[in-house]
């Protein structure tokens, strides 16, 4: 009997000791998954209020570069304007130069414009505007007379800048020193010279 009672005393702590066991193994796994869901939530409320940026995309990338190719397009395209101070030094300096040898000297170079090409010339003359009817196009020439004041030679001219006529222009047979790069072009067929970047001085 005794030894009934004491199996059973032994069997109940057997039994109290594992029922304890569970419990604390069970509040064990539940703390550990509230504070594992805890965690979750204040990182998930972390996440929701703190901005991550988002690594750029392709075309970002393509039209970042697009912008800053055309930035530097922009600023290469657009050169400063030239000055007086660009056409100090030249390479025929016709100012100089008297009536007939000046009116001899235009006839050869729009005779053989390519032997001029590309050199910076200086001349005095008169300045004149020529209209050509059908396109209502604006020429402005420097135009300089033979001793005999019977026959002028003209040498065309276009401003650096291109200004506006007549506001960036001298009036109508204003005496003027022009200098420019003597190029030529061919419009309509025919062969023109000019002076290009021009100033006036």
């Amino acid at each position: 009997m005794n030894s009934k009672k004491s199996l059973c005393a032994v069997l109940a702590v057997i039994e109290l000791v594992c029922v304890s066991g569970c419990s604390l193994k069970t509040a064990g796994r539940g703390t550990l998954a509230s504070v594992a869901e805890t965690a979750g939530a204040a990182g998930a409320e972390t996440t929701s209020q703190v901005e991550v940026p988002s690594a750029p995309t392709d075309a970002d990338v393509f039209e970042n570069a697009f912008s800053d190719a055309k930035d530097e397009t922009s600023a290469a395209s657009s050169p400063a304007p030239v000055g007086i101070s660009d056409y100090v030094s030249v390479d025929l300096d016709l100012t100089n130069f008297e009536s007939t040898m000046l009116y001899s000297q235009l006839y050869n170079m729009n005779a053989e414009p390519d032997d001029y090409i590309g050199k910076t010339v200086k001349l005095k003359g008169y300045f004149d505007v020529y209209q050509d009817v059908p396109s209502n196009k604006l020429y402005y020439l420097c135009t300089v007379m033979d001793a005999t004041a019977c026959c002028s030679q003209g040498l065309e001219f276009v401003l650096s800048g291109e200004p506006s006529y007549p506001e960036g222009y001298p009036e109508k047979y204003d005496y003027i020193t022009v200098a420019g790069v003597f190029e030529t072009y061919t419009e309509n067929g025919y062969v023109y010279c000019t002076l290009k970047n021009a100033v006036l001085f």
